[in-house]
């Protein structure tokens, strides 16, 4: 016959691990190709610079999968300094920014070039299914690249 216990009698006996964390956390994070499913929810926020970034939230799913994730846009550039000394480049959410301001013009039939404002951009995101690449390694989760939605 099983042998019946109690929690209190086990609560010493069983405590988590790390590694089984990691891998719980790991398993909740989006990895590859996903669509957005609309709406998402759209936050500004503002740092101690005053650099503003929208940050999206909600639904994504690539057929197989569905999760929630955030990502960031910067509506202000930011850069850093290259390694190699020479032109700052980019940070990711502000690449981001342009990735998701080309799909924007794609949809609106807008010549590559053209400027568009950045809260249209970012609105339209949270109204309309746009694909997104979320990283592994380094990245794991983050957002690394926005297209056009993936069928």
């Amino acid at each position: 016959m099983a042998e019946t216990r109690s929690l209190e009698e086990l609560h010493d006996e069983i405590p988590t691990t790390a590694e089984g964390q990691k891998q719980a956390d790991e398993a909740l994070l989006l990895t590859g190709w996903y669509n957005s499913v609309p709406e998402l929810a759209a936050n500004v926020d503002t740092d101690e610079d005053g650099k503003r970034t929208v940050r999206l939230n909600g639904k994504f799913t690539n057929g197989a999968r569905t999760g929630y994730a955030s990502l960031w846009l910067d509506l202000d550039d930011r850069y850093f300094e290259a390694r190699d000394g020479n032109a700052p480049d980019q940070m990711r959410s502000t690449k981001l920014m342009y990735q998701a301001a080309n799909v924007y013009r794609l949809a609106h039939g807008i010549d590559k070039g053209d400027p568009v404002n950045k809260v249209a951009v970012a609105k339209y995101l949270t109204k309309y299914a746009f694909g997104v690449k979320f990283g592994t390694g380094k990245t794991l989760g983050k957002a690394v690249a926005i297209t056009v939605a993936k069928e």
